[in-house]
């Protein structure tokens, strides 16, 4: 199996510094035209099916390529952004007062948010969708999801803990590939390649 994993565009929450979390959150007009350009990077590989978060932010962003490409969708939860619980579509600052009074480590993978999720709890999330997928007989799956996720994704798959974790941030409209083996033993080919976003 190979899986290609890519963010959304910029959304409205990425320009204005805001938490999005589970929210839905909308594009903006630079992230529209990201959506764009990662669609002309992904007519160029094989794609046999997609799974692909169901906030707003991710549809806006794949609903291009299918247009172009007649390909089975399945929108789910479990691709979700972490929930940021009571600071959802609050600023990032306030989140960052928040933090600071609870944990002296910013990357407290642990900590969870009042109503909402830690790290950990997304890849939890993750690696039980992951599981779920790897059973299935697919050859080539596009999925499209968001930032943290991401990460927690290619922490599993790639047997990596949390202090990895800047390594996989990605980028919006970002793009990874990795090969899935048997064995377990997972490579990636391309780790959050924006190259389609520069031309």
């Amino acid at each position: 199996m190979r899986l290609l994993i890519a963010r959304h565009g910029q959304s409205v929450g990425n320009a204005t510094k805001m938490i999005q979390g589970n929210t839905h959150g909308r594009l903006t007009k630079k992230g529209r035209k990201q959506a764009e350009k990662l669609v002309q990077r992904l007519l160029k590989e094989k794609i046999d099916i997609i799974y692909c978060s169901d906030l707003r932010r991710c549809k806006q962003t794949i609903k291009p390529f299918l247009k172009l490409r007649k390909i089975s969708v399945v929108y789910t939860k479990e691709l979700r952004e972490r929930s940021f619980g009571i600071f959802n579509n609050k600023s990032r600052k306030e989140f960052l007062q928040w933090l600071k009074k609870h944990t002296n480590n910013k990357k407290n993978f642990s900590i969870r948010i009042p109503k909402g999720e830690s790290f950990k709890d997304v890849r939890k999330r993750t690696e039980k969708f992951l599981n779920k997928l790897l059973k299935k007989n697919h050859l080539n799956v596009l999925l499209v999801t968001h930032g943290m996720t991401n990460v927690a994704i290619m922490l599993y798959l790639l047997k990596k803990n949390e202090k990895y974790y800047n390594k996989y941030k990605i980028a919006n409209a970002g793009l990874s590939i990795v090969h899935l083996k048997k064995n377990g033993e997972h490579r990636a080919r391309l780790i959050n390649s924006i190259k389609h976003l520069i031309n």
